[in-house]
């Protein structure tokens, strides 16, 4: 990211180079010749020239770099700094702009000009006096996050039909974020749909989309091509395998992924949830949060991170507070219910006959599984004993054979490592300290043997136990 500091100070470039902007690459566009050359002296990067004219910033390319650069108004008048914002929306409206207001808090005779400013929707008002108190970056985020919730708006926005797809058997983190995706385009249910190739199965995600009343509509292939533009989220199309070779927006938490083409991709692995980046959106938007959202979003973060105990960032903590007042305590009540079934009480009873362990690597197959949810909650429980450290649970669903992966979160991630084992056979990802894979079962049994051989589980595991660094 560019930044341009428009100033007629010769100590603003200092605080904002050194105090607010650190690091960044930073232009300074002044009018007169003799604080340029001063500044210019001292080390800035300077053109000179009028910021309340349009032809200045024609001229220095904003037309072409439009969407890597943000805008700073330092000037000692609030009506010069509203000439500059007049030229910048000649020039490309959607260039987000920092205006640094230097008038006292009970001035008034600039409240005109303020208003015109504050009515700019791409236009961060700060005023200079509150610097030391505000988190001063934090407003040039917003800026950033209105200008890319802007381009995502305008091209959905001729879009008779638009789908959002999560994957399949999505999680509350996927049904979260497209409901809040759906909120934030400005879109209601009868022209975004939510979808994916197979609706959930697992008791909470299904209490949950009934405790909401979400529609979700099962799609196949030749549905897609009903629909005018196509989002993404909490996945990234390469795990359709080729039925999704584009997107028009793709917004994911797990590490990026190739084998497809978007226009828009964002992609951040420093958030516990996809949820919290289109909370992060929306709040900075100033996208109102309902109650549905609000219940959604709380159930998805305190899922995805595993109660926090899981990798997360600052954000995914406030976002949580921000929304968890919001949330209907009712329906979490209900979404939760009891996820842990007699029916999952017999098959652990079966495991604890049947696991088995190398070094601090616990593993077990579980056969045929009526739903894939099995599997993951399983897993969940073989990380508790204190002689695990990792462990690994498969289960045979109709052609596939699903694993799912847990440690510790402080060895190798499991995520990579799931890659590197099994993503040559089949779909394979995850995070550091929770993975999954579906295999098909023809390659399986080609690469593997038989499911029902005593010594499958080993075949199937091995790789993986070596990889994580353990010997039988």
């Amino acid at each position: 990211m560019k930044y341009v500091l428009v100033t007629d100070s010769e100590l603003v470039p200092t605080f904002v180079a050194e105090a607010a902007l650190p690091g960044e690459t930073l232009t300074v566009l002044v009018s007169d010749r003799n604080l340029a050359r001063r500044l210019r002296r001292r080390g800035f990067t300077v053109q000179q020239g009028q910021g309340g004219k349009a032809a200045t910033w024609k001229r220095m390319g904003l037309e072409q770099e439009a969407r890597g650069v943000i805008v700073v108004i330092a000037l000692d008048r609030n009506a010069e700094g509203l000439d500059v914002v007049k030229a910048l929306a000649e020039v490309d409206p959607d260039t987000p702009a920092i205006l640094l207001d230097s008038a006292a808090e009970e001035a008034e005779a600039d409240e005109s000009v303020r208003q015109s400013i504050d009515a700019a929707d791409n236009v961060e008002r700060v005023r200079l006096a509150d610097i030391v108190r505000a988190p001063f970056k934090e407003k040039f985020e917003n800026a950033i996050i209105r200008k890319q919730v802007r381009a995502y708006r305008e091209h959905f926005a001729d879009a008779d039909r638009v789908l959002i797809l999560m994957h399949d058997e999505p999680d509350p983190d996927a049904i979260a974020s497209a409901m809040a995706l759906r909120a934030l385009l400005k879109r209601r249910k009868a022209t975004a749909v939510i979808g994916c190739f197979k609706g959930p199965t697992r008791p909470e995600n299904v209490r949950m989309v009934e405790s909401l009343d979400l529609e979700i509509e099962e799609i196949t292939e030749a549905d897609l091509e009903g629909f005018d533009r196509i989002a993404v989220v909490d996945t990234q199309p390469h795990i359709f395998e080729g039925k999704v070779p584009y997107a028009d927006l793709v917004i994911d938490q797990h590490p990026k992924r190739d084998g497809y083409d978007a226009k828009f991709r964002d992609i951040r692995t420093s958030f516990g949830a996809t949820t919290t980046m289109l909370l992060d959106y929306m709040v900075r938007a100033g996208v109102p949060i309902s109650e549905r959202i609000a219940t959604a979003a709380v159930y998805a973060i305190h899922t995805d991170t595993k109660r926090f105990e899981g990798p997360t960032n600052k954000r995914d903590v406030e976002l949580f507070a921000h929304v968890f007042p919001k949330a209907s305590q009712p329906a979490l009540r209900r979404i939760r219910g009891e996820a842990f079934t007699l029916e999952h009480l017999r098959l652990l009873g079966e495991v604890a006959k049947n696991y088995e362990l190398v070094g601090h690597f616990m593993f077990t197959h579980l056969g045929e599984v009526p739903r894939d949810d099995y599997v993951p909650t399983i897993a969940d429980l073989l990380i508790e004993p204190a002689e695990s450290h990792w462990c690994a649970v498969s289960g045979v669903l109709e052609d596939n054979l699903v694993i799912s992966v847990r440690n510790l979160g402080i060895q190798k991630a499991a995520g990579d490592l799931m890659v590197q084992v099994y993503g040559e056979i089949g779909n394979a990802g995850g995070r550091r300290s929770a993975a999954k894979a579906i295999l098909p079962m023809d390659k399986v049994r080609e690469i593997f043997g038989d499911p029902a051989d005593p010594d499958f589980a080993k075949r199937v595991f091995k790789p993986l136990w070596e990889a994580a660094g353990f010997r039988q």
